[in-house]
């Protein structure tokens, strides 16, 4: 992760510093409060990105931001910037760049890929050089995850693969794009997410801040499902302009496509799902919805997918559904 240091410069000449994220409004939680009429109670945020750049964005204010004297939607900041709240300007400062760590363990790590015998070769060189991480893998202790993690894990809405105690694979399911964002700047920070080799996401967006990450141990990157043609071309042609210049060892990323989609029952039925009919359970049904699948509850009795309680879920091939006496597993191809 690329840390530089970042500030804000009031009118006076107070520099605020901007850590993972830093709200300006009226509210008195704000980390930059300004009473005024014009500004609503969270105005802007400024949110660090996993590339280490700073974005702000006008939350959808009555009276606006402005940087640099047009209106803002959402930008990533250049030193010396200017946003203008309510007639109270505030200039951006961005420290000198700073050289992306080198995390030999993390090489290690990526070079032994999924070998069992050179991972251990790994392991055992960590150890010598006195790296805390080489005690952590020996032992297969989980590393601790963050608040904002572990809600997100005991929801359902990010998947985890453990390997030695750290996550090794990581899987994103749909959810807001801020919620994402946020979720993958935690993990990439964390000591858990630090041997990270496989990394799935509902989406790309070059919002996400992905190509300037530090990943060093990163091996596979996808992207999807995609069940709509257009959705999976214009994912393509964004990541083909993407370069991912601090993970040296991933591979081309892979968009995931399918045509075809139905329902699997444990007595071996199939059901053949599609877009302009819904699949209707006594307790839950299967629609499409915005490009994709989509289970929800038809009445007050639970659904789960992969075990999590959920009131609705987009689904991904492999996904196992249970609502009373209705159980399913989602496939795709």
């Amino acid at each position: 992760m690329l840390r530089r240091a970042s500030f804000l410069i009031d009118p006076d000449g107070r520099r605020t510093p901007i850590g993972e994220k830093l709200i300006i409004g009226r509210a008195r939680e704000a980390g930059i409060v300004i009473q005024s009429g014009r500004v609503s109670r969270h105005h802007v945020v400024l949110l660090r990105l996993p590339s280490g750049d700073v974005e702000a964005e006008d939350l959808a204010t009555t009276d606006g931001t402005s940087l640099n004297d047009h209106p803002l939607q959402h930008a990533v900041l250049a030193s010396g910037d200017v946003l203008t709240i309510a007639e109270r300007r505030f200039t951006f400062e961005l420290g000198p760049p700073i050289a992306p760590p080198v995390d030999d363990a993390a090489t290690m790590l990526a070079k032994a890929g999924g070998d069992e015998a050179a991972l251990q070769v790994a392991v055992d060189l960590l150890l010598e050089r006195g790296d805390p991480a080489g005690s952590q893998l020996a032992l297969g202790e989980r590393v601790a995850l963050s608040s904002l993690i572990q809600r997100a894990v005991d929801d359902g809405s990010l998947e985890l693969e453990w390997r030695r105690g750290f996550v090794r694979a990581a899987r994103f399911r749909a959810q807001p794009f801020h919620t994402l964002r946020e979720l993958l700047f935690a993990l990439f920070t964390s000591q858990a997410g630090r041997f990270l080799e496989s990394l799935t996401l509902p989406e790309f967006s070059a919002r996400l801040g992905l190509e300037g990450a530090f990943l060093p141990a990163l091996l596979e990157l996808r992207f999807g499902p995609f069940f709509a043609a257009d959705e999976a071309s214009r994912c393509r042609g964004a990541i083909s302009q993407t370069r991912f210049v601090h993970a040296p060892f991933l591979t081309k990323p892979l968009v995931e496509q399918y045509s075809k989609a139905w329902l699997e029952f444990d007595a071996g039925q199939r059901r053949d799902l599609v877009q302009s009919r819904q699949a209707s359970f006594p307790t839950c049904v299967v629609r499409w919805e915005q490009g994709g699948w989509l289970v929800a509850r038809a009445s007050q009795e639970s659904l789960s997918v992969n075990g999590k309680s959920r009131f609705s879920a987009v689904l991904w091939p492999g996904d196992v559904v249970a609502s009373a006496a209705t159980r399913f597993t989602f496939r795709a191809s």
